[in-house]
């Protein structure tokens, strides 16, 4: 299983230089323990291989 958090999502942003590649660097710094205790906690969502639950 692959875990959903910063580095994930890093992995699968578009890649940036300069200072714009700084700046997303930190904004994902930033949410990525929130953005992945959200999906874990509110959608059971821990990895990649969520396929959905009834969602539409």
């Amino acid at each position: 299983m692959i875990p959903v958090d910063g580095n994930f999502i890093l992995a699968v942003a578009p890649r940036l230089s300069g200072d714009k590649k700084a700046a997303q660097e930190q904004i994902i710094g930033a949410i990525s323990a929130i953005f992945s205790a959200t999906l874990c906690n509110q959608y059971q969502i821990a990895d990649r291989s969520f396929h959905g639950t009834g969602y539409s």
